[in-house]
């Protein structure tokens, strides 16, 4: 009898949760220059939370971007089609071992260590998923830091619904990347 109280909510979550995919790149619409979201069983699109968006001139930026975050982000960010560089963390690491800036830059993993980058190499902006926690609720965060002066200049979350619509790429990350692609056409 105990497995039946079980059976029917698991079918139902994993009948939600099997429309959307995980960590697989999307392409932007062409039509629309976002990419495709699910609000809820299909239905609507869904959209980010903007917790912060500041105005910023993006040349000041050289059109490099170091994305630090698993290659999902990487490759979306790529995908985006929006900055001439998109650097991930290894490619970071050989970049301060060519330029030999070992000795300049403490870790290509922190706030300080982007700001001896930022100083040494030359500007690029850093964009970064997090998760915040409220309680027993998580959010997945997408951010946008000036590594120059240390400020979040773009912040974007998501309710991760591990319960019922579950954690998707068209319900969660995709919002966030179109929160993104919203604030870089204000500010260019």
């Amino acid at each position: 009898m105990l497995t039946r109280a079980f059976a029917a909510p698991t079918l139902l979550a994993l009948l939600l949760t099997g429309c959307g995919t995980s960590h697989q790149v999307g392409s932007v619409d062409p039509e629309t220059g976002r990419l495709r979201t699910d609000a809820t069983m299909g239905v609507g699109t869904a959209s980010a939370t903007v917790v912060k968006s500041e105005p910023v001139n993006l040349d000041d930026f050289g059109s490099r971007i170091f994305v630090h975050g698993a290659e999902f982000y990487v490759q979306q960010t790529r995908e985006l089609a929006l900055f001439d560089t998109v650097i991930e963390p290894d490619e970071m690491e050989r970049i301060v071992v060519r330029e030999r800036l070992g000795d300049r830059v403490s870790s290509v993993h922190t706030l300080i260590g982007w700001n001896q980058l930022a100083e040494h190499y030359g500007p690029f902006l850093v964009l970064k998923p997090d998760v915040r926690r409220d309680g027993n609720r998580r959010y997945l965060q997408l951010k946008a830091i000036d590594p120059g002066t240390g400020d979040e200049l773009f912040l974007a979350e998501r309710h991760m619904d591990f319960a019922w619509t579950g954690v998707t790429d068209q319900n969660t990350r995709y919002p966030l990347f179109n929160a993104f692609i919203d604030w870089l056409e204000l500010n260019q």
